[in-house]
């Protein structure tokens, strides 16, 4: 599956540049010609997680569409490049506290933009990987067995009452719940069993009828 990358430039021919530059490095393609539709994609749970944004976007501008997609409690954060004009190089360090990873200034080298590309791709995958990871764990976490405040267990037979008030041995209360135990002896019923053992009195031979 292609990665998806959003170009929201406003350089005359650059949308068009950059759209056939990605689509040439194996990237899918999305555009918008305003910082509005730009995020308006970015909030979609399908939409692309690259960005490159032109700083000077009509209506929303590059760097408050960084700043609300920041403000997003995402597990997948958002890779954002911020395109810079020649004229503003001075904007680079306000580019990146507005919450963009990069900043590129026009003209800029095709090969730094797919170099940099490369890099905010893998990024992206990580944050993926993980964000299904969390996922996992989630769901896995809400299906364990959590126990109960209380446990009622019979004080003679030691079986404990289940929901449906049923009585099961531990054995079968554990394994019914999904919990994995296993059998042991403790070091006092281990004494006890021992001295126990060694008072047993002989056993007479077994007679099996051969006599």
């Amino acid at each position: 599956m292609k990665m998806r990358v959003l170009v929201a430039e406003t350089e005359p021919g650059g949308v068009a540049s950059l759209e056939a530059a990605l689509a040439g490095w194996g990237y899918e393609v999305l555009t918008a010609p305003d910082g509005a539709q730009a995020w308006e994609q970015l909030q979609r749970p399908d939409g692309p997680r690259l960005a490159i944004l032109a700083w000077e976007l009509p209506g929303l501008d590059g760097a408050e569409v960084c700043r609300r997609a920041r403000a997003l409690a995402d597990p997948e954060p958002l890779y954002l490049l911020l395109l810079l004009s020649p004229a503003r190089p001075c904007l680079r360090l306000d580019g990146l506290r507005s919450g963009a990873n990069d900043c590129l200034v026009r003209p800029f080298d095709p090969d730094e933009l797919a170099a940099r590309l490369t890099t905010a791709a893998a990024v992206a995958q990580r944050q993926r990987q993980t964000a299904e990871r969390v996922r996992e764990l989630e769901k896995a976490l809400a299906q364990a067995w959590t126990p109960p405040a209380a446990l009622p267990i019979c004080s003679w037979c030691q079986k404990i009452r289940d929901e449906q008030q049923k009585w099961l041995s531990p054995e079968t209360y554990f394994r019914r719940a999904g919990v994995p135990f296993t059998h042991g002896i403790c070091p006092e019923c281990y004494e006890k069993q021992s001295a126990l053992l060694e008072d047993w009195p002989d056993m007479p031979p077994v007679d099996d009828g051969t006599r």
